[in-house]
């Protein structure tokens, strides 16, 4: 009997640590292809990487998909959002879950644009979708950062599944443009930007920088010289002359400010001497191009 209650304990033991495995909840988050982006703009379908342009706006989603052997808790998903402008993104998604084994899972997804952009995350715009892809819930906005928790984790089975999506709008910086003006100053025609322009120093209308003709005489940008110049109306010439005096603008040359030198002696004071020298030079080289635009 001793015998063969020993037996019966040693035929037990693995029965009960088998049922105490056992017994610890675990899931799985299923890896993979699981995050993809869309042009919601250009009604572009879920791929990865995706096409866009300044202005556009762009849907990210991520699949949670559990195989079991039991439900997940805890599961929390979070993504990257790059905020520098940039010609491409890449967005990393990560999927966790308290009792998955393993942890977590990460994917990436990106947006390819036609010109330098950033991507910025649109408010309001995260949602919670069942396995038909129908909304459940507006989740809080924070999946970029910390993440969000979905509440009631996800269920074993393939109509357990969960989708997460939210959008990123294209933001670019607005293009400088340049323009033509009439400088008051020197009555030249010269391109700046459009952000520099000045009505104390500028004018929009270029015949603020020519005399009106007499009858019978016009203004035309002369093409071998880029002067305007008064000629004869009869006299003009298309492979000589343009009627358009945007022809003749130019492009001031800017000269960077020299740092005024501190006085001194010896081989310092020498070298500003001769920066003092470069600076006068530069403005000389400036002087006399623009004096050969200047109107007669």
């Amino acid at each position: 009997m001793k015998l063969l209650s020993t037996l019966v304990g040693v035929l037990t033991l693995p029965v009960f640590i088998f049922s105490q495995v056992s017994a610890v909840a675990a899931g799985q988050i299923e890896g993979g292809d699981i995050y993809r982006v869309k042009n919601v703009t250009k009604n572009i379908d879920f791929t990865d990487p995706v096409n866009a342009t300044c202005g556009d706006t762009v849907q990210f989603k991520v699949r949670i998909h559990n195989p079991g052997p039991d439900a997940l808790t805890g599961v929390r998903v979070s993504a990257t959002m790059p905020t520098a402008a940039a010609t491409s993104h890449s967005s990393r998604v990560t999927v966790s879950a308290t009792n998955a084994n393993p942890n977590s899972t990460t994917d990436t997804a990106g947006v390819t644009l036609d010109k330098a952009g950033k991507l910025a995350y649109v408010a309001g715009s995260t949602d919670l979708l069942d396995a038909n892809n129908s909304k459940l819930s507006t989740l809080a906005d924070g999946i970029v950062g910390n993440g969000v928790v979905l509440p009631n984790g996800v269920g074993v089975s393939t109509q357990q599944k969960r989708f997460v999506q939210f959008q990123a709008r294209v933001e670019c910086a607005p293009e400088v443009k340049n323009i033509n003006v009439c400088e008051l100053a020197t009555k030249q025609i010269i391109t700046i930007r459009e952000d520099q322009f000045n009505a104390s120093l500028h004018s929009r209308d270029l015949n603020d920088c020519v005399t009106p003709p007499t009858p019978g005489n016009i203004n035309v940008c002369e093409l071998a010289t880029k002067k305007i110049i008064t000629i004869s109306e009869d006299d003009f010439d298309s492979s000589l002359h343009s009627r358009d005096l945007n022809k003749c603008a130019v492009t001031p040359v800017v000269t960077p400010e020299t740092p005024k030198a501190i006085a001194s002696t010896g081989p310092a004071g020498a070298f500003a001497s001769m920066a003092g020298l470069s600076s006068l030079a530069a403005g000389v080289t400036y002087f006399v191009r623009s004096r050969r635009n200047i109107l007669g």
